[in-house]
This record gives structure tokens, C-alpha cells and sequence, in this order.
């Protein structure tokens, strides 16, 4: 416990006597991990938190530390700096977290490496690692429980369960909370710090979750009633809400509804204590779930519309509420009503999966940016080592210099062999970067290959879709049914398109442009044929000021390409309040090459975002429906063309963009 409250202690004092970042602080000492000097200054410290001063003066610290040979002092201020550091570089963290733990394995310090493991876990898991996040987690746990450290253990086995459920392994996450709190019963839990009760009523409550999703409902409220008195006991009456909303959708799915209405309404009231509006949409929609279980609809859409009210700017809480809202359209018969909540909730039941998949595509880029630097920092690591040596050798040799000649042979004989161990290891070192580097480059292009072929399966069945749609529009003599079908080939259109820009990415990556004498006319109007409908639907007017006769050098896909993103942007961004849409495409010879023009009379592209337009996946609007791989895309082949783009606003306001080629 004395070193619990010592190293927690330490990152508030350093907070409050670093506030400015100009005041100097003593030397640590035992004295400084009072515990009662830490109960007197907790609160206030915890207000006068300064991250980059803390940083800054805890790696000096760090080394006056290990001068004075403090080294249980250091290996705690390691970890504390781990942890600040974690959300300013991922890389200096576990940097700094390694180095702890090396340095507590070596001295026996298990309470120290086990934190330390505790935190790396965090650390991977922060990137989506989850494999050498549980690995650390579970070094943790283990290394705590051969020691009996059982708080810290029981910490360890929480991370490892809170990583099993994330990923649907409910059964695992039970045993592992069962493992985990088993060390102490839930009264002697209860005598613990606030800190580990608190997560003892989250292992409860997640324990109770992982019942619920496989439908053992009475394991589940049994789990439920432990984490309440856990909660009840600390008197934090927004987890008691929470405990008690829980056990409401378990009553609610063993159909008794008078008890999970009271239930629901403990967990409303603390939510609205604390401001949660989330989760007061929520208990709002599971009250009108309540109540249309009852057959009193008129009640329940009530409560659904003051969960719409309360529900801010969470996609998936508006998706819920569309979704029970068309149910209870169609249980009161209004199926036109049940019909746009239906469209409403596939609209934004599309655009959180996107959400999701942007998500996962990043967390990965960011994963691997965190794994590519720490391998590089790893190797230079290596090679200071291996510097360092040289530089002892050298100065082994200079030293030997003064000593007796056969002193002086034997030296030699020591640096010609070093050197020769400097070569191997170089040549190693060599032969890793290199067998790294082909590693990574064929994961990038499995990668490439993956979403090709996905996106190009994908397709099959969506242009099936769009045969269907215009089919059944055809065939179909009610207004009512030809609009369904005409929203569905909408969507369908859409994600096709955006399946066709994951297989263009591919292209663009891996094929090589094929020069060819192209008539540009050609390939303009048959980029433009592709957008019949869009020209129609909108009533776009269409100028071409292309010359028939006009030939250039160019790749016909490529050029395809680039003029079908700039001509959907055109599209999709249209001012609406103006009469007259225009869409203009004009090209010239230059002296170097040729140009070609297009621009479009519509909302235009607002100063603020300009610069950033070219990014892939950044979408400067709230009007796009596109991935933001479009301009990405133009540019990315325009230069593969060994050509420039060019954006710019007209005289009139109309956005322009000039694509420049040059011919060698």
C-alpha cells in the first residue's frame, strides 16, 4: 500500500509544484511519500495538473534518481512518465515503460514490473494491438499473483476480460472475472481503496453484460446485485443508475415489464443527476420499448421523441431512435411513416458502418506507424550499442598504447576481433532492415490486393442491385413502390461508386500508365455518357469546349478516372438555390503538353478546407456522400500522368480545376 500511495502521490505533487513550469522542486525522499501529506494535498493537487512541465521535470528527476542510487524512486517516476507521456507519444511511452520493467525484473521488484506490463498493455492497446495487449495484461496478472499482490492482480485480469469482451468472447471474460475477483469476497472487496472498488463494480457489471448477451439472465442479475452493493456501498449513485438500468433490459427480456420500467426510471433519474444525456436517450427508448411491449403505443412514441430530443450528435442513438420509431409506425399501421423512419435508419445505419470501417482503417495505419517507429527506434538502439562499443575499443587501444609491446599485441589482437564482430553484426543488422522491409512491403500489398478484390466482389451483387432498381421502376405501377426502388438503386449507385474508388486506389498504386495517342474528345464524352441520370435528375447544364480532332499522349484509363471523380464532385456539391447549373469542360494545347478545364457553378470550396482537399479520407462538408477519396484519386493519377492539378475560384465564383499535362 506505501508504494501504491507513492507512486499515485508523486504525479500530484509534481502537477501542482510544476503548474507554471518555473518553479524548482527538491530532491525525493522518503519523507515525500508521507501518507498523511498526501491526504492533505490530494484535491488540490489534482487541479493543478501540468503535463508538459511534469514531463519535463520528471526526466530530470529521473536522473538525479539514479545518481544518488534511488533506483525504487526512479523506477516509479519511469512508470509515472510512461503514463503521461502515453497520449503525447505512444513511442516514448513504451520506450520509457520497457526500461522500467527491465530495470524491476532485474532488482526483484515484481510489484513494479507487473504496473509497468499493466501499462504497455495500455499502451498496445491504445493502437489496436489486442494480441500484445493481453499478452501484457496477463504478464501482469500472473506476475502479481505469484507474489501476492492481489489488488494488482485482480487489475490485470480485469484489462484481460474488458479485451475478451470487446471482442465478443463473453464466456472467456466471465472466467477471467471470476479468476480475478476470486482472490477476495465481495465483502473484503469493499475494504479496498476507492480505486480498486470502483473497478470491482465495472468487473461486476461487465460480468452481468457478458450473462446478458448469452441469455443466461439469472447469472446475469446475480452479477448485476453484486456490482449495486459494490456501488451502494461506495455511494456512487451514478453507477447504482447504471447497475439498475442494466437489469431492466434483463427483465425486459423475461418479459416483465412492470419491473424493468421501475428499474429503467432509478437509472433516468441519475442520468439526468449527471448530465448523461446519452444515456438518458437511451433509458428514454427502453422505456417506450417498455410501453409498446404493452401495446400502448401513443405512450411509447412519447418517450421515444424525448429520447430524440436528448439524443446531441450520436449516430448510433439516432439510428436506434429511427429504428423503434418505424417499428412503432408499422404497429400503429402508418406504413408510409414506418417507411421513411425505415429509409431515415438505413441511411444512418450505412454511414455508421462507414464510420466504422474509416475507424479500423486507421486504428491499423496507426498501429503499424506505432510498430514501424518502435522497430526503428529498436534498431537504432542497436546501432548506438554498437557505436558505443567501437568507441570502447578505441579507447581500450589508446590506453594499451602506453603498456609493455606484448601488452600492446594483445590489444590488437582484441580490436581486430572486435572489428570483425562489428562487421557481422552489421551485416546482420543489414539482413533484418532488409528481411523487415520486405515484410512490410508484401503486407502493404496483401493489403492492396484484399481491398481490390473485395471491393471488385462487392460490385457483383450491387450491380445486380442497380439492374433491379431500374427493372423493377419499370414494371412497378405504384408511386409509393417505384420511389422504394428508387432509393435503393440511389444507395446502391453510391456504393458502387465508392467500391469503384477502392478498386481505382489499387490501380492507381500498381499499374504503370500505358502512352498512348488518344482522342480527347472521345474519352470526355464517354466519361459524361456514364452520367446521364445525374445530369437529368439535376438538370445540369452541360458545355464542352473540346475540340473533335484534338489528339494527346496520355493513358485513357487514367485520364477516365480522373475526369469522372472531378465531374462526381461537380455533382454532388450543386448549389441548389441557383436556376441555372452549369457544368463547363474546356481544353487547349500549350507548349509543353495540353491543358484541359473543369469547373461548375456550385457551393465552391471554402478557404478554411482548400489546403486540405487532396487528403485521402477527409471530407471538408457536411453535404458529401462520398468516402473523400476523390480528389485523392486525381491527384494521386494526375501525377502518375506526369501532370499537375490546379484548383482556384473563377471571376463568378465557380470552382475550377485545371489539369496540366506535359509531354516529354
Amino acid at each position: 500500500m506505501r508504494i501504491l500511495l507513492s507512486i499515485i502521490f508523486t504525479v500530484f505533487r509534481l502537477s501542482y509544484l510544476l503548474a507554471d513550469g518555473s518553479q524548482d522542486v527538491a530532491p525525493l525522499n522518503d519523507a515525500d511519500y508521507s501518507p498523511s501529506f498526501y491526504r492533505d494535498y490530494f484535491h488540490e493537487l489534482r487541479k493543478k495538473a501540468n503535463r508538459d512541465s511534469v514531463i519535463v521535470w520528471l526526466k530530470g528527476e529521473i536522473v538525479k534518481q539514479e545518481q544518488v542510487n534511488h533506483t525504487a524512486n526512479s523506477i516509479n517516476l519511469q512508470i509515472i512518465l510512461g503514463q503521461l507521456r502515453r497520449s503525447v507519444s505512444r513511442t516514448d511511452a513504451y520506450l520509457d515503460l520497457e526500461n522500467a520493467v527491465k530495470t524491476a525484473e532485474r532488482l526483484n521488484m515484481y510489484y513494479e514490473a507487473a504496473l509497468a506490463h499493466l501499462e504497455i498493455g495500455n499502451v498496445y492497446n491504445s493502437v489496436g494491438s489486442k494480441e500484445e495487449a493481453l499478452q501484457h495484461f496477463l504478464l501482469a496478472a500472473e506476475l502479481s499473483e505469484r507474489n501476492d499482490y492481489a489488488d494488482q492482480a485482480f487489475r490485470g485480469y480485469y484489462h484481460v476480460a474488458n479485451l475478451h469482451y470487446s471482442s465478443d468472447n463473453y464466456q472467456e471474460a466471465i472466467e477471467v472475472l471470476n479468476k480475478g475477483l476470486g482472490f477476495f469476497s465481495t465483502e473484503e472487496w469493499m475494504g479496498r481503496d476507492k480505486f480498486t472498488t470502483m473497478d470491482v463494480v465495472s468487473a461486476y457489471n461487465t460480468m452481468g453484460l457478458c450473462y446478458f448477451a448469452l441469455q443466461n439472465y439469472s447469472e446475469a442479475i446475480a452479477a448485476y446485485n453484486k456490482g449495486l452493493m459494490a456501488a451502494e456501498k461506495r455511494g456512487s449513485d451514478f453507477w447504482v443508475g447504471l447497475i439498475h438500468g442494466n437489469m431492466g433490459s434483463v427483465f425486459f427480456e423475461q418479459g416483465k415489464l412492470d419491473s424493468a420500467e421501475m428499474l429503467v426510471n432509478i437509472d433516468l433519474l441519475a442520468s439526468k443527476k449527471h448530465n448523461a444525456f446519452r444515456s438518458v436517450a437511451a433509458d428514454y427508448v427502453s422505456i417506450g420499448r417498455i410501453y409498446q411491449g404493452r401495446n400502448d403505443l401513443l405512450t411509447a412514441r412519447t418517450y421515444f421523441d424525448s429520447a430524440y430530443q436528448v439524443v446531441t450528435e450520436n449516430k448510433m442513438l439516432y439510428a436506434s431512435y429511427f429504428k423503434r420509431r418505424a417499428e412503432l409506425a408499422y404497429a400503429m399501421q402508418d406504413y408510409k411513416m414506418a417507411i421513411d423512419f425505415k429509409n431515415t435508419y438505413d441511411v444512418l445505419a450505412d454511414s455508421l458502418e462507414k464510420l466504422k470501417k474509416s475507424k479500423e482503417l486507421i486504428l491499423l495505419q496507426s498501429n503499424n506507424d506505432f510498430k514501424t517507429k518502435l522497430e526503428t527506434l529498436q534498431l537504432l538502439e542497436k546501432e548506438n550499442e554498437l557505436k558505443d562499443k567501437e568507441l570502447e575499443y578505441k579507447n581500450v587501444l589508446i590506453y594499451g598504447g602506453t603498456c609493455v609491446t606484448v601488452l600492446a599485441i594483445a590489444l590488437l589482437i582484441v580490436l581486430i576481433r572486435s572489428n570483425q564482430l562489428k562487421i557481422k553484426l552489421n551485416k546482420e543488422l543489414e539482413r533484418e532492415v532488409e528481411k523487415r522491409t520486405r515484410r512490410l512491403a508484401s503486407t502493404v500489398k496483401e493489403l492492396d490486393t484484399f481491398i481490390y478484390r473485395l471491393s471488385h466482389d462487392f460490385r457483383r451483387p450491387l450491380t445486380t442491385l442497380i439492374g433491379l432498381d431500374s427493372l423493377g421502376r419499370t414494371l412497378s405501377k405504384d408511386p409509393d413502390t417505384s420511389e422504394l426502388f428508387s432509393k435503393v438503386g440511389k444507395t446502391a449507385k453510391q456504393m458502387d461508386r465508392m467500391l469503384l474508388k477502392m478498386t481505382y486506389i489499387h490501380e492507381v498504386n500498381t499499374l504503370e500508365p500505358t502512352i498512348v495517342q488518344t482522342n480527347l474528345r472521345e474519352v470526355v464524352e464517354e466519361v459524361i455518357n456514364g452520367f446521364d441520370d445525374d445530369f437529368s435528375a439535376l438538370k445540369m447544364q452541360l458545355i464542352v469546349e473540346v475540340p473533335g480532332e484534338m489528339t494527346v499522349e496520355t493513358d485513357t484509363r487514367f485520364l477516365q478516372l480522373i475526369l469522372t471523380n472531378l465531374l462526381e464532385n461537380a455533382f454532388i456539391f450543386t448549389d441548389e438555390g441557383k436556376k441555372r447549373k452549369i457544368i463547363k469542360i474546356s481544353s487547349r494545347l500549350t507548349e509543353k503538353g495540353w491543358k484541359i478545364l473543369i469547373s461548375d457553378n456550385g457551393v465552391g470550396i471554402s478557404h478554411e478546407i482548400r489546403s486540405r482537399i487532396y487528403e485521402p479520407f477527409f471530407r471538408g462538408s457536411p453535404i458529401s456522400q462520398g468516402n473523400g477519396l476523390g480528389l485523392y484519386l486525381v491527384r494521386k493519377a494526375t501525377r502518375k500522368l506526369k501532370g499537375k492539378v490546379v484548383d482556384y475560384n473563377g471571376d463568378k465564383g465557380e470552382s475550377i480545376f485545371m489539369l496540366e499535362f506535359f509531354v516529354s
